[in-house]
């Protein structure tokens, strides 16, 4: 079976996980204790639900984010045709 490590419900449970036993389960997955830092500071506080609005929340800044770049992208083609 394929554990996937990116999802948000299991990076939520092993942050909270106690030290040693989260080091050793996640060691044991190839993740580092780097990343375990950084899932740490990023989930910390947040409940499942609340990590897959967060989630979701990132997904559509980044789409928000590209949709904008697009537009000042044709603006700025359209500024140099008009001159």
């Amino acid at each position: 079976m394929h554990l996937d490590l990116h999802q948000n419900s299991l990076q939520c449970g092993i942050v909270r996980q106690p030290g040693k036993g989260r080091i050793e389960y996640v060691a044991s997955k190839g993740v580092s204790e780097a990343t375990i830092y950084n899932w740490k500071s990023k989930y910390g506080g947040l409940e499942v639900s609340d990590a897959r609005r967060l989630k979701a929340l990132e997904s559509e800044s980044a789409r928000l984010k590209r949709l904008l770049a697009d537009a000042m992208l044709d603006k700025a083609a359209l500024t140099r045709r008009a001159a």
